[in-house]
């Protein structure tokens, strides 16, 4: 993840980035995430200021809006234990 990290502080907006069996199933303007191992979730990157900010989003059946994914003003995850 650290690349990733490294990637999203030089550019703009959201970036999701998958566990190993983990992935994003995009439909129209609604996205869910789906894993086939337990402890496998997608991570949320984005810059707030001079900060680069890390949520964790776990596997949920439901499909949600892709415009609340890409809201940077409103968590949306839990925040990671470790900055990357």
């Amino acid at each position: 993840m650290s690349e990733f990290g490294n990637m999203m502080r030089e550019v703009e907006g959201v970036g999701i980035g998958l566990d190993d069996c983990c992935a994003i199933q995009i439909a129209d303007d609604t996205y869910r995430i789906i894993a086939s191992q337990e402890r496998s979730v997608a991570h949320r990157l984005f810059m707030d200021q001079d900060k680069l900010r890390h949520e964790i989003l776990e596997p949920h059946r439901d499909f949600r809006s892709l415009a609340q994914l890409r809201d940077v003003t409103k968590p949306l995850g839990i925040p990671a234990p470790s900055p990357l």
